[in-house]
């Protein structure tokens, strides 16, 4: 199952928040990715919702992923085509960032 982008709100991933969820990056690789941060956009646009950001981190230490379109495994939504941009490592792991706009 997918589900509309246009539609997803920051609401969908709140219950997230801190959790674990599944990152397919290619065929063969899937990573278990925590959602560290949601942030919504004070700014206009056409669209209903509100824009919003999600920043998930992976335990990758010495590789990572170009900016490219990967399936997030959403528990209720489905497989979403998700573009995840790499914005540097953390601590923990490697952040990649959604901007719903």
């Amino acid at each position: 199952m997918t589900h509309d982008l246009q539609t997803l709100t920051i609401e969908d991933f709140r219950p997230l928040l801190n959790q674990k969820i599944g990152i397919r990056f290619t065929a063969d690789v899937r990573l278990d990715a925590e959602l560290i941060e949601l942030k919504p956009f004070q700014l206009y646009t056409p669209l209903e919702r509100e824009p919003f950001s999600m920043v998930l981190r992976t335990e990758q230490w010495n590789e990572y992923y170009s900016q490219s379109i990967f399936i997030v495994e959403h528990p209720t939504k489905g497989d979403l085509p998700i573009f995840l941009v790499p914005i540097g490592l953390a601590a923990q792991g490697m952040r990649y960032e959604a901007i719903f706009s």
